[in-house]
């Protein structure tokens, strides 16, 4: 059975991605409904809420040892002589969290620029 044809609606996908456009079942059933999924703006809230449930779930479980043995998890990066080795928790400490606070920034600095925020009056609440 061939899944109908349907257009999308949005402007982003214009360039008709070759995954998500093709017959496979994994583009049909995973990728256009995370794709639509993804569209939508709290998105990325729902999807953090549900990973730290999930983590705090594992965390309290039987399988609590698995758990911790992730977070201490040795990853390395090698370049020539200069080598990284850090465990996972520290390279998302670290790392990932500097990542993360700079993107806000920038998001930030936008909202001032040219954003909500760019007239005192809106900026001042």
């Amino acid at each position: 059975m061939t899944p109908p044809e349907e257009p999308w609606k949005s402007d982003i996908w214009r360039n008709r991605p070759a995954f998500l456009y093709s017959r496979r079942p994994i583009a049909w059933y995973v990728g256009r409904p995370a794709a639509e999924f993804l569209k939508i703006e709290p998105a990325a809230g729902v999807v953090l809420v549900v990973c730290a449930v999930a983590a705090m779930l594992w965390a309290n479980s039987p399988w609590s040892a698995s758990y911790e043995a992730v977070w201490g998890l040795d990853i390395t990066l090698s370049f020539g002589d200069f080598t990284l080795h850090h465990s996972l928790k520290d390279w998302i400490n670290d790392g990932l969290m500097a990542l993360f606070f700079f993107v806000v920034g920038l998001e930030i600095k936008q909202e001032i620029v040219s954003g909500e925020l760019a007239s005192p009056r809106n900026a001042v609440p």
